[in-house]
């Protein structure tokens, strides 16, 4: 009997789920929103839970109705069995419901479930526990930042989560199955979302082989700026959005580093030179009006 329970009352939770997901079932049901009424009172699931479904049987996989719902972004599910339920539990592959939520990829379900664990106190007890694979709760958001390149304001949206999490004692160095901590995974979603929008502004992979770093030579690989300018010689003289070409960054870097890194400024002045005698345009100027002549003086390559 329990079991035919949950399974209908998995059911209701799929049925509910594809009333906003199907045309066809608008099509063929004229009583549409006399659903969407029953879905906004919440009656399917609480007739349920009147009649003793067991809020902690799980699927065949050991998913407990609250994860099912969460999968589901079923957000009126939620709010019902979100106080009916243990929230400090585990379940398959030892998640935990903040792991289910992050993985939805959906911010309005990620914070229901944030409040949720703030206000029980449990984000601390939760924020890094391991999954199968050890990412943590806190792993997953840092991952989701990939997810999130093309636009703004979804990273927008997971800045706050990351110090919420942080604040509520996120292990920073904690590894996951990969060996990835937080802060090397936040590392490389910062150094791809910075050549995702240059990208977008027009920058080829020279430009980003010759910017670099952008504060510091530290890391700098020379070598990368050889082989892309070996590669196509030409294309240290493409413009992007703003009108600078790799020839202008690369000369803007010999020159913002030339006393405090003298010998790491070797190999970039001999390419600098290297570029000027094949064809590099010293007088293209970007939409500032800066040319590498200006910058440098047109005396530098005599």
């Amino acid at each position: 009997m329990k079991h035919f329970i949950l399974s209908l009352f998995s059911f209701f939770l799929f049925s509910i789920n594809a009333c906003f997901c199907s045309e066809k079932f608008e099509d063929i049901h004229a009583a549409t929103k006399l659903l969407f009424k029953a879905l906004e009172k919440k009656k399917p699931i609480d007739t349920l839970i009147e009649l003793g479904a067991n809020l902690n049987d799980t699927t065949i996989k050991g998913a407990p109705p609250l994860a099912y719902a969460i999968k589901q972004r079923n957000e009126a599910a939620i709010d019902v069995l979100l106080p009916l339920t243990d929230l400090s539990s585990t379940y398959e592959e030892n998640k935990t419901f903040l792991h289910e939520a992050i993985d939805t990829a959906d911010h309005c379900i990620i914070k229901i479930l944030v409040n949720a664990y703030s206000q029980n106190k449990l984000l601390e007890q939760v924020v890094n526990i391991p999954n199968s694979d050890k990412n943590s709760p806190f792993h997953l958001l840092a991952l989701h930042t990939f997810k999130c390149l093309e636009r703004a304001e979804l990273i927008a949206d997971i800045r706050p989560v990351l110090s919420i999490f942080q604040k509520s004692g996120g292990d920073l160095e904690a590894k996951n199955s990969k060996g990835e901590t937080i802060q090397t995974i936040l590392k490389k979603a910062q150094a791809e979302l910075t050549t995702f929008r240059r990208l977008k502004l027009g920058w080829t992979a020279m430009h980003i082989a010759m910017k670099g770093p952008d504060l510091t030579l530290e890391g700098e690989n020379v070598d990368d700026m050889w082989t892309f300018y070996n590669a196509d010689p030409l294309g240290v003289n493409i413009q992007n959005s703003n009108g600078t070409t790799p020839f202008l960054i690369l000369a803007y870097k010999y020159l913002k580093f030339k006393e405090k890194e003298k010998e790491k400024t070797v190999n970039i002045l001999k390419l600098l030179k290297l570029m000027h005698i094949k064809g590099a345009l010293i007088d293209l100027e970007n939409k500032a009006g800066i040319s590498v002549s200006k910058l440098l003086g047109a005396k530098f390559f005599t």
